[in-house]
């Protein structure tokens, strides 16, 4: 008896050992993979940022050429950036401060409507309640492409075709996308006890849903707030296609990349892209381990 404990333990402490091993293999090959991708991610943006202080006249010299650092920082470019570029009749900082307003509204108006219609589908049983989530998934499933025509003929029948940030306040109050399904995942994970507990002290469906389940929902809200900012201000389809004279950072230097050329000086552009990208870095920087390290699903206690 004793002489087969010793086989089975020397056998397990073998597969173990094995087992560590090739873990380890596992885990290098995926470090490996996951480091080329950041190093993807990471290059061409320190490539941007070089590029940024470079002379335009030597970077039009170079052009075509294997990178290299530029010999002397040009500061100018930057300076050139915020003084002198313009789309639309509109300069670096009108377009920066579209896209202040385009992404407060971009993100807060579908995270209130999906923390409504989210907690209103996923705790709350009536007739329409299959049909309306089978919609949204739908909506979720059909092409950008195949509605963007109707949908510019739609603004332009309401009057809201090229409003400025009217058009953005009617049509981002809508419920779906990626946000619903996180909060409808959130609730549906979320005991209903805390809301019997509350009825049971005479509390109302509002007061619960004000004063329990949203305060509940905040590092969700917060984990979306984030993604849908970041997503936001890069976005530049939707204001190119309807609302066209009120240019944000990300439309604006993505219409003056088709004029570059005629621009004369590539490297103030670059500069642009650089100026554009830090707001959204700090905020990500600041925020992202925060809400994610706070991000819980329930409360209760065993």
């Amino acid at each position: 008896m004793e002489t087969k404990t010793i086989m089975f333990e020397k056998k397990r402490k073998k597969l173990f050992a094995g087992g560590i091993t090739t873990q380890k293999v596992v885990f290098a090959i995926v470090f490996v993979l996951f480091m080329l991708y950041a190093l993807s991610m990471i290059i061409p943006f320190f490539i941007l940022v070089s590029y940024s202080f470079e002379d335009k006249i030597i970077y039009e010299i170079n052009l075509g050429k294997p990178f290299k650092f530029p010999d002397k920082l040009v500061f100018d470019n930057y300076v050139y950036a915020f003084s002198e570029l313009n789309y639309r009749d509109t300069n670096f900082f009108g377009m920066f401060f579209n896209s202040l307003w385009y992404t407060a509204i971009s993100t807060l108006g579908p995270l209130m409507a999906n923390i409504c219609v989210g907690y209103a589908v996923s705790k709350y049983k009536f007739k329409a309640r299959n049909l309306y989530y089978g919609v949204l998934i739908f909506c979720m499933t059909v092409p950008i492409i195949g509605t963007t025509g109707a949908t510019l003929q739609l603004y332009s029948d309401l009057g809201l075709y090229n409003t400025g940030p009217l058009l953005h306040l009617v049509t981002h109050l809508g419920a779906g996308g990626i946000g619903f399904l996180v909060i409808y995942a959130f609730y549906k994970n979320v005991s209903w006890e805390y809301a019997e507990a509350a009825f049971i002290d005479g509390a109302g469906h509002f007061t619960v849903f004000f004063r329990i389940m949203i305060p509940m929902a905040i590092p969700a809200m917060g984990a979306l707030a984030l993604i849908n900012g970041i997503a936001a201000w890069n976005i530049y389809m939707d204001v190119l296609l309807y609302n066209p004279d009120w240019p944000t950072l990300a439309s604006g230097l993505y219409g003056l990349s088709r004029t570059l050329p005629r621009l004369g000086n590539t490297p103030a552009y670059y500069a642009a892209l650089v100026i554009a990208l830090i707001p959204i870095l700090v905020i990500f920087c600041i925020f992202s381990d925060k809400i994610m390290q706070n991000f819980s699903i329930g409360g209760l206690k065993g």
